[in-house]
């Protein structure tokens, strides 16, 4: 599969400029953060105690925030730099909302306004951290991979100009703090943009490739990510960028972990292994499927339509997995912004979210067989990019 991080420009700001989010300080709103060999760049993690936000253990119980944050800030030390992330030597702070376990997942049953309150914690928190010598280190960037679906838990459906999460975005935005979030996974129909912040205007919403393709302009869309128009018919998503091909750090026991031995104890049987061992216990690859009755287990088609039933996400050695769909995404372009911001740090050039969105919609390169509904502006360019913000010193 080709390299998501060639695809995206990525390596180019990398390997070639030398950039690596020195002194950039990003935050990240997920289900938690674990605190593990590859994430030294995780300074704090917030979780809710009664009514406020206050330092906790650093923890992640699903295993999503981690992968996401080691796309966007991980050293790669587990693996001699083999699977490093986009701006290693950023800082992260992460805001864990809270969960409940059922079964084998987690479950955010918060409302829209604790989301709100966990964004706007993010922004009080945008002069509170220094660096290692006692400089500040502004907060710049907000990644939220994860959205609150329109409706859920029983709660009427609001527009941008009045849901909270968006009006915690936006004033993000305006506090000088980029928001960037995943599109959601509800694809492949279009008008499947059913979240919140992913239908504010304001902020950048990313959807994803597959990863498959080696131009950008062939690049095929990840059939989950989420087709735009918003409700409101916004355009959404903004633009795209690699859900395919990537491998980061995982949080060891986690929920997605232990999903992810099951998958590769499977990927190691033989389809009459894959029987005997469903005929001794149906439940033995629980929760990834479950097969019951003497008419399934006698299918001819087992094995396959059991494969059809894995999670993507495989498991690389001790420390990685693979990752992807729009989480995986969204933090491609979350690293690159934070790369660009160093960038911008080097230039002693002020760059306002605005200015930076605008620079990346319009430096993207339109996939030839997608719908703009689709792909809004087209694959991310961080080449292209590098050289418009180059531009604004002139």
């Amino acid at each position: 599969m080709p390299n998501p991080f060639a695809l995206s420009g990525i390596d180019f700001l990398k390997k070639q400029q030398g950039l690596s989010g020195r002194s950039i300080l990003a935050g990240i709103l997920d289900l938690g953060v674990a605190a593990v060999p590859d994430l030294p760049g995780l300074i704090q993690s917030y979780g809710l105690t009664g009514d406020s936000f206050v330092p906790v253990t650093p923890s992640d119980p699903l295993g999503h925030g981690t992968p996401c944050s080691g796309i966007l800030i991980g050293n790669g030390s587990c693996s001699k730099g083999q699977f490093q992330g986009i701006a290693p030597q950023a800082k992260l702070i992460s805001v864990q909302l809270p969960a409940v376990q059922r079964g084998e997942q987690m479950i955010f049953e918060g409302s829209s306004d604790l989301v709100a309150k966990a964004i706007r914690f993010f922004i009080q928190q945008k002069d509170a951290h220094h660096d290692a010598n006692g400089q500040p280190l502004p907060l710049r960037l907000i990644a939220i991979s994860i959205g609150k679906k329109f409706e859920d838990n029983g709660e009427p459906y609001q527009p941008p100009e009045h849901n909270p999460i968006n009006l915690a975005v936006q004033a993000a935005w305006h506090a000088g703090i980029f928001v960037v979030c995943a599109a959601g996974n509800y694809g492949p129909r279009s008008g499947t943009i059913l979240s919140s912040p992913a239908n504010d205007p304001l902020v950048l919403t990313v959807g994803a490739t597959d990863g498959s393709q080696d131009t950008r302009e062939q690049s095929i869309l990840h059939k989950e990510s989420s087709r735009g128009p918003t409700r409101e018919g916004h355009p959404k998503p903004d633009l795209l960028a690699p859900g395919g091909g990537l491998t980061t750090t995982k949080a060891p026991g986690s929920i997605l972990d232990r999903k992810g031995q099951l998958v590769r104890e499977f990927m190691r049987l033989s389809p009459q292994d894959l029987l005997e061992r469903l005929t001794a216990n149906p439940r033995a690859f629980f929760p990834l499927f479950e097969f019951t009755g003497n008419s399934q287990l006698a299918s001819p088609d087992l094995y396959e339509r059991a494969k059809k039933l894995l999670p993507a996400e495989r498991p690389i050695g001790e420390h990685y997995t693979t990752f992807g769909a729009t989480s995986g995404a969204c933090m491609v372009a979350g690293g690159g912004i934070l790369l660009l911001l160093e960038l911008a740090n080097r230039l002693t050039l002020e760059i306002s979210p605005d200015q930076m969105k605008s620079i990346l919609v319009r430096t993207c390169d339109k996939l030839k067989m997608e719908r703009d509904s689709a792909q809004g502006a087209g694959h991310i360019n961080f080449r292209r990019a590098y050289f418009e913000l180059l531009k604004l010193k002139r």
